[in-house]
């Protein structure tokens, strides 16, 4: 606007994800951040600020740099260089105000600096769900000489640019009394704490557009002494390039879903997913759930994703009968365990929910996939060339094929001259829909199959006869799916008329560190008589000892959770905002949708409720 160039240089940290300098051993799934040293951001920084001075594109008047969390103590030290006189402004977003204390909260109250100046070797340690080599990490940060807080002041004194610290209101990761005390100290700019709502992360886009939209409009102010005007980025164009970004570096999905659920939902030392029965903010998004299952005066509930049962034995201790799944067979062993003094109402078993290729010939059979190329992408071995060969011939003849009905197959195939293959393959197709409609039995029509696998003809889906069930409850289970549309369609296949929905998913960019931080303050200093009493009676270990076992393993739980999140951001899960929810069950045909905020202040979580008509 004012025919000025500004340079804006945003900093969430180095050898991350996406980037092309890391070292070898880092360009590996879960390990891109293994490096990662604030003397590492230190001089990707500097070397940023002497191109934005020299380069042949733009000549800033003023140089803004905005770090993210512990990237700000990497920032400070380097403003407080003779370089730093470079910037105009920095913007402190979530910025830790000093390292050791920051890396103390991201890792669940552990201090991990005083047994590496004891000498001791940390190895490969998870701050905030990612793992880094610590014993470099540490030597870095001693190094760069940016550890503590009567360092930071001494700094921060000496940097000239002006400071806009960006502070959430409930972000546990961040102490904002030691942000005020790194404030305080005089320095040559101006110095401006801005509390926003929210924790760590942004949970939504219309969330983070707010913070970032008023972020943007002191930029404009302070390098610029006026108002910028009213603005509103696009969410869809963002959501474009974000994807378009992600699309590069996202990971095809995970090998072992299974032995990786386990590892989330289980810990051989005791505690898992159960931890979170300790956090009042899981009570009450489990009662909750329980109470919307029970409205509609269900006699069964069908339980989808189960895990180790703690929404299970709610259901059971209200009366009603349960069939409930999970994929991971030890956790179907907790919850029957969990759920032994109710034996006689329930059935639990072991189910993958992932979309089949069966289903896909149901869904396509019953005309909710419309558009036939979607075979190819969900029927291992549908060659797109021959799918295109068959898919010329439009009409009736070739819709009433593909859905499984009998037609006079021959005929076609010589009416429209098919190639050997593109025949084999609509001859193949042709007994799949069959199948998948009930028509021929899997195990005739395996040996039959000429051009696809017999594995296509695998079943999936729910093994529930069409309208009989009364109620479904699937707790924070479809964001993990790949086709969450496959189980939408199989739920409404099998309830009742009338039958009740209630499903949850965390909201986007959850944060979590309230919560986990919140489990290791209740078990450092509740009383044992406040304490759940599977707390101490699956240990032989004495109470002292047992609490510590839990501690640590809430902060593996919390590293799991931190991966959780970082698989989320990937796009290889997908968590959804009450709108988008509600949108999704709508275009299923399910009615009466109720939407739902739970799960802790800022809520982490939406409840839908609907019902089949």
């Amino acid at each position: 606007r004012g025919n000025a160039d500004i340079a804006v240089l945003r900093i969430d940290g180095t050898n991350n994800l996406g980037e092309s300098g890391k070292d070898p051993e880092c360009n590996k799934d879960s390990l891109h951040t293994l490096h990662f040293t604030l003397g590492g951001v230190v001089e990707d920084v500097r070397a940023t600020l002497k191109w934005a001075k020299n380069n042949p594109y733009v000549e800033p008047t003023s140089i803004v740099l905005m770090s993210i969390s512990i990237a700000s103590v990497a920032i400070r030290h380097l403003l407080a260089q003779p370089e730093g006189a470079d910037v105009a402004l920095w913007v402190s977003y979530m910025g830790a105000p000093e390292a050791v204390e920051s890396i103390r909260n991201f890792s669940g109250h552990v201090d991990l600096d005083a047994p590496f100046r004891g000498g001791h070797r940390l190895g490969v340690v998870s701050l905030g769900g990612s793992l880094v080599d610590a014993d470099r990490f540490f030597a870095d940060m001693h190094a760069q000489k940016v550890a503590y807080l009567d360092v930071a002041r001494e700094e921060i004194a000496r940097v000239k640019s002006d400071v806009v610290w960006v502070c959430g209101s409930a972000d546990a990761y961040i102490d904002p009394g030691r942000v005020e005390q790194l404030m305080s100290v005089p320095a040559p700019g101006r110095r401006e704490i801005t509390v926003v709502e929210g924790g760590h992360i942004p949970r939504t886009g219309g969330e983070a557009l707010r913070q970032f939209v008023d972020i943007t409009e002191r930029v404009w102010a302070l390098t610029h002494g006026g108002e910028l005007g009213t603005f509103w980025p696009s969410v869809g164009r963002l959501a474009v390039k974000s994807e378009a970004e992600w699309k590069s570096v996202r990971r095809k999905g995970i090998e072992d879903r299974a032995a990786w659920w386990k590892r989330y939902l289980l810990d051989n030392e005791g505690g898992g997913f159960d931890l979170l029965e300790l956090a009042p903010e899981y009570t009450e998004l489990m009662d909750l759930t329980t109470r919307r299952c029970l409205e509609g005066g269900a006699q069964t509930v069908l339980e989808l994703g189960a895990g180790t049962g703690n929404l299970t034995r709610r259901l059971l201790e209200s009366g009603v009968r349960v069939r409930a799944s999970d994929i991971v067979p030890e956790a179907i062993e907790a919850l029957r365990a969990k759920c032994a003094a109710h034996g006689d109402r329930l059935e639990a078993r072991v189910l993958d929910l992932e979309g089949r290729p069966l289903i896909a010939l149901r869904r396509f059979g019953a005309g909710d996939l419309l558009n036939p190329h979607s075979l190819s992408d969900r029927i291992p071995g549908v060659a797109r060339p021959l799918l295109d060969e068959i898919l010329q011939h439009q009409g009736e003849d070739l819709v009433a094929t593909l859905r499984g009905f009998e037609v006079d197959f021959e005929g076609l195939v010589r009416r429209w001259r098919l190639s050997p293959k593109a025949k084999a393959l609509l001859t193949d197709l042709h007994l799949a829909a069959k199948v998948a409609t009930g028509r021929v039995p899997a195990a005739q029509a395996r040996t039959k199959l000429a051009a696809l696998s017999p594995e296509v003809l695998d079943a999936g889906g729910l093994d529930e006869a069409a309208n009989s069930v009364d109620a479904v409850a699937m707790s924070l289970v479809l964001s993990y799916l790949a086709e969450p549309d496959d189980l939408l369609f199989e739920i409404y296949r099998v309830l009742k008329p009338g039958g009740r929905l209630v499903l949850s998913s965390l909201v986007r960019d959850a944060e979590s560190s309230r919560l986990f931080l919140g489990i290791v303050a209740r078990l450092e200093t509740c009383p044992d008589e406040e304490l759940p009493h599977w707390v101490h009676s699956k240990s032989d270990l004495d109470r002292g000892a047992r609490r510590r076992q839990l501690i640590d393993a809430t902060r593996r739980f919390a590293d799991q959770g931190g991966e959780l999140l970082r698989l989320e951001e990937e796009g290889l899960f997908k968590f959804y905002d009450g709108p988008e929810l509600a949108q999704r069950v709508a275009r299923r045909g399910f009615v009466d949708i109720r939407v739902e905020a739970s799960f802790g202040t800022p809520p982490q979580a939406v409840i839908v409720t609907c019902r089949k008509p």
